[in-house]
């Protein structure tokens, strides 16, 4: 199901063009491109295992599969989200975040890299819960319960699941760049304004998510099969080679966009 390629993705633009919105004067934008994705690949390779980002996955496949109960406040308490008085999308979201930390705290995960994980999966709640009522403020329990039932489906947990990745991948490709680009340009800059900067990470931030395309599918299939595997109790050690498996997904991506 996981090892099957999925054929060529459509993309607005490959990996090397992105490096093409550099302005001069810039070393060659081509061994620039591969230099930064290959120090994302490595920093990818390094993630595979990595205990905050497994866990804040786990926390979101959990918050899922709690949905699918009729007890979802219950199933939550158990995982340490206080969901009393709660009185809009922004503050479940908020309440999950805080229930996230101890957790983070106990994991040897790396400190930036966590961080990375804990706001994609606020990102990923908060857009998914967005998408169903519309707001952030003064939204239900009931709605928020409703908005993560659509997400323990096999279409809705492969989109919320694409979404955690997509920004997970994008903070981690811009954490690389930030510091790839200073290795490679002169201190006279690369860009002629604050707006091709701004092009330049748009562009970025495009890439990722065109690329997270590939974890969609899988993810439902995933989930579902693990969820019927366990009675909706996925243990936190199998979103673990899960994230691995995403992680290398993205890092295919950038080595089939190197040829």
């Amino acid at each position: 199901m996981g090892h099957i390629r999925l054929g060529a993705l459509p993309k607005t633009r490959q990996w090397a063009r992105i490096f093409d919105l550099l302005r001069e004067p810039v070393p060659d934008p081509a061994r620039l491109a591969d230099a930064v994705s290959c120090a994302a690949e490595r920093q990818m390779h390094l993630l595979k295992g990595d205990e905050g980002l497994n866990y804040c996955f786990w926390v979101l496949l959990r918050i899922a599969a709690a949905a699918r109960a009729p007890d979802f406040d219950a199933r939550l308490t158990q995982l340490g989200i206080d969901c009393s008085s709660v009185s809009s999308a922004l503050d479940f979201v908020r309440r999950v975040s805080d229930a996230v930390q101890p957790g983070l705290e106990r994991r040897r995960g790396n400190a930036v890299f966590s961080r990375f994980a804990e706001l994609s999966l606020r990102r990923a709640l908060s857009q998914s819960i967005t998408d169903a009522s519309q707001t952030l403020f003064g939204t239900s329990m009931a709605e928020i319960h409703a908005a993560c039932h659509r997400c323990s489906s096999r279409d809705g947990f492969g989109k919320i699941a694409r979404r955690f990745f997509t920004e997970f991948t994008r903070r981690t490709v811009r954490f690389v760049i930030d510091k790839e680009i200073s290795n490679h340009v002169g201190s006279q800059g690369s860009f002629a304004s604050s707006s091709d900067i701004g092009c330049f990470y748009q562009a970025l931030d495009t890439y990722c998510e065109e690329a997270s395309l590939i974890v969609e599918d899988f993810s439902g299939g995933w989930f579902s099969k693990h969820n019927w595997e366990t009675n909706d109790i996925i243990p936190e050690d199998s979103a673990s080679s899960f994230t691995a498996y995403a992680l290398e997904k993205f890092m295919m991506e950038l080595r089939e966009d190197r040829k």
